[in-house]
């Protein structure tokens, strides 16, 4: 459900999270996996530097140059897709769509997979742990859907790749978990570019032209949609790892936006965006927003409607 949390650190490690009082999404309540699943934070296996791969060939990036290199191969590798993983930000996800429409204006931008274990648990009380284990498929949709119309399907990508209908595309991951097997990735193969931006080594990222770090919950600020329609706002606990240095601000970057590293500064600086992707209430309620029927459309508080 999104649940609100504390999150107990030190010299930027996580030691416990802890349920925050909302009673309009979890009480006072958390689940199992909300309390004990942030040990993949500091996971040794974790992507950290930007890569790019020449053949049999990997070369550790340089990220003060990484933008210009990256807009110059994607410029040249159209027709261009993007997949948003649902555990992405509303910031990230629109910088990222707003990013390959303006370089392709008809890019193809799908949702990633949406995880699902188990069936819904429902407690006394009206606790709900969801079998759907992502924090922004909401969000994400109705970006996905402000720029193309519609949602397309991680399934229905897979699909246009094996028709040759693309030849770049950018994949923001950001899963915790293994979320591609080798199947699907060998459908990427025979792409001119592929960028992949995720949390771990896949059999995606195997196969990519550029591998680049994502931040995790902890290291980012953002905002979120749960399954309720409730926007609700995160700041980060702990900083980036050393060598993940300027990730976040990637996309921006290559948007023009050098200053686009948190919440607040994308709202402020990133171009043209004010009349489409307008900001929460300076005055956000700590319980989060309702966005849906009941209060206002989620597309207007997200896209100014």
């Amino acid at each position: 459900m999104g649940c609100s949390i504390w999150i107990d650190e030190n010299q930027d490690r996580i030691y416990r999270l802890r349920p925050r009082p909302n009673p309009l999404v979890n009480k006072w309540w958390i689940c199992n996996e909300g309390r004990y699943g942030y040990h993949y934070v500091h996971d040794v296996r974790r992507l950290v530097r930007p890569m790019r791969r020449d053949g049999q060939a990997v070369h550790e990036l340089d990220w003060n140059r990484l933008p210009g290199e990256l807009l110059d191969r994607l410029r040249s590798a159209t027709p261009l897709a993007a997949v948003v993983s649902p555990f992405l930000s509303l910031e990230e996800a629109y910088m990222l769509c707003k990013l390959m429409r303006s370089l392709d204006s008809h890019a193809v931008l799908a949702c990633g997979p949406i995880p699902v274990v188990g069936e819904d648990q429902h407690f006394p009380g009206g606790f709900v742990v969801l079998a759907e284990k992502c924090p922004n498929r909401r969000g994400v949709e109705a970006v996905l859907a402000h720029f193309a119309g519609r949602v397309v399907a991680f399934e229905e990508l897979l699909q246009q790749l094996a028709e040759g209908a693309v030849r770049g595309v950018w994949v923001a991951g950001g899963y915790p978990m293994p979320w591609i097997d080798q199947h699907q990735a060998q459908q990427f193969d025979g792409l001119q570019l592929l960028v992949v931006q995720d949390l771990f080594p896949s059999p995606l990222s195997e196969r990519a032209t550029y591998v680049l770090p994502s931040a995790a919950f902890a290291e980012r600020e953002g905002s979120y949609v749960n399954r309720n329609d409730r926007l609700q706002t995160s700041t980060w606990a702990i900083r980036l790892l050393a060598a993940c240095g300027q990730k976040h601000s990637c996309t921006g970057r290559c948007l023009g936006c050098r200053a686009c590293t948190t919440r607040a500064a994308y709202w402020t600086n990133c171009p043209d965006t004010s009349a489409s992707f307008r900001p929460p209430p300076a005055r956000f309620p700590k319980q989060g927003w309702t966005c849906g029927s009941t209060c206002w459309p989620i597309g207007r508080w997200i896209f100014g409607r």
